[in-house]
């Protein structure tokens, strides 16, 4: 008020006329009050380039305005900032509507097998190669010392006698090959479909760590110990973790011997159903259950690093008696690592793709008869399917990513689990890249815009004159 000045702000092009009312009332009422005393008038434009949210930027103006902050220095990153601020309830329960597991509540001491890159990053430093001392110029890059046969060994191999195979070294001669290549980061991909990547150490136990997780995102920690239980922040010393996670091993296996001697009795087995469960034999389907658990070896041992492979959970079968246990869906997103490349030489080119493939568990009714199945096995070939967000809040979903395939040089990916929690509703565009000028940045832009098409006008041309009568009933002070 000592200034003697009115400020007024316009956002938008549609609001002058209504600006210039309401100031003339202001300008009104303080004349009545302070009599004799002269006002002066200042207005502010903001574009309507800005921002879309005229109610949001009138709410932060008047934020601004209140706490004297410079209201010039605004740009989108702070208006996004103000809005997840605001908003900070609206997301919360956005996410308990995804799921109930709460990210930056896991910790090492609540959830032991956790994988964390930077731990994992720091021991690498530690015992790092040193015939890999070169790698940093293959920054992003895998570097791998494969042994291949020299070229036309086969050839010889065929030609030789076999009972002087193995007395001839001139036939045994391999070459140590060093392949370069990139994996390719499928992070930010996932990401923008609506997921984040909870990851799990690799010591054979992962498929169950991952399902643990998955109970817990749906509300149920059964198979959870309870957070107040802090215990040693890795699962070969913590005992808690141990019993839990072998008690699941041995509720799979009472259910996938139930299942194989009730729901799928070996004379109502169809191929067709058993070719998606990766079993494809009689003798196979007997080992079914053997994967679960061992009844001689002790809970500690199944921490033992590394865990005999015969007790890794298949990605066909265990998760489709897990559904069936706990009478929801399980998915499995199956990525394939795949090698373009044929010759294994140091010349070639090294590429490795991903190859996507789902499996659909659904628990559908109790019993399997000839009009109801009591799972339904769904297949989505080539792609990475999600189950709509309604549809999975009819019943518990628990979505995994099994690793698999070959990387150059005929090696064989680890197979992994991987734990999927959903952060983005289905369907939700992915926001465009924002201009992040500040207020102040577009307002001397009109400002340089308004001189540049006066100077125009003053030459002639009727377009510019057209512009200028535009910009300037926005510009008016």
């Amino acid at each position: 008020m000592s200034s003697r000045t009115i400020h007024s702000f316009c956002i938008g092009d549609d609001c002058f006329h209504a600006e210039m009312q309401i100031t003339s009332k202001v300008l009104g009422i303080f004349g009545n009050l302070l009599p004799g005393t002269a006002f002066t008038q200042q207005k502010c434009n903001i574009p309507k380039e800005f921002h879309k949210d005229t109610v949001l930027i009138a709410l932060i103006l008047q934020g601004y305005l209140h706490q004297r902050r410079n209201y010039l220095d605004l740009d989108q990153s702070k208006l996004a900032v103000f809005k997840l601020y605001m908003l900070r309830r609206l997301r919360i329960l956005h996410d308990e509507w995804l799921g109930k597991l709460r990210m930056e509540d896991l910790t090492v001491q609540t959830h032991p097998f956790l994988h964390w890159p930077e731990k994992e990053q720091e021991e690498d430093d530690d015992n790092q190669d040193k015939q890999k001392a070169d790698d940093e110029n293959q920054k992003g890059k895998v570097v791998e010392f494969v042994k291949v046969k020299e070229k036309g060994e086969e050839q010889k191999e065929d030609n030789e006698n076999q009972d002087k195979q193995n007395a001839d070294d001139e036939n045994q001669k391999v070459k140590v090959v060093k392949l370069v290549y990139e994996l390719p980061n499928d992070k930010e991909d996932l990401h923008n479909s609506g997921y984040c990547i909870i990851d799990n150490v690799g010591d054979g136990n992962c498929g169950y760590y991952s399902l643990i997780l998955g109970l817990e995102n749906n509300g149920i920690r059964e198979c959870s110990v309870d957070a107040e239980n802090d215990g040693p922040p890795n699962m070969w010393e913590n005992h808690l973790w141990q019993e839990k996670v072998v008690d699941l091993r041995r509720r799979l296996y009472a259910h996938s011997r139930h299942l194989l001697s009730k729901v799928y009795p070996p004379k109502k087995r169809t191929h067709f159903f058993w070719m998606y469960t990766g079993y494809h034999t009689a003798n196979d389907q007997k080992l079914l259950s053997k994967e679960f658990i061992d009844k001689r070896r002790q809970t500690s041992a199944y921490f033992d690093c590394p865990l005999d492979k015969e007790y890794y959970m298949n990605p066909y079968w265990g998760p489709l008696v897990f559904a069936s246990l706990f009478r929801l869906t399980t998915v499995v997103m199956f990525r394939n690592y795949v090698s373009t490349t044929e010759n294994t030489t140091e010349n070639d080119t090294h590429k490795v793709t991903l190859m996507w493939g789902t499996l659909v568990f659904q628990y559908n009714s109790p019993r399997e008869t000839k009009n109801d199945q009591h799972m339904i096995v769904t297949l989505h070939q080539y792609e990475r399917y999600r189950i709509p967000d309604i549809e999975a809040r009819r019943q518990p979903v628990i979505e995994l990513v099994f690793d698999a395939g070959y990387l150059p040089g005929n090696k064989p990916v680890e197979q992994h689990f991987l734990f999927l929690r959903r952060i983005y509703c289905n369907n939700i565009a992915i926001p465009p890249q924002m201009d992040n000028a500040t207020l102040r940045e577009l307002l001397q832009l009109e400002s340089n815009t308004f001189a540049e098409l006066l100077r125009v006008s003053t030459e002639g041309g009727s377009e510019s004159l057209g512009e200028l009568s535009e910009l300037t009933t926005r510009l008016a002070a």
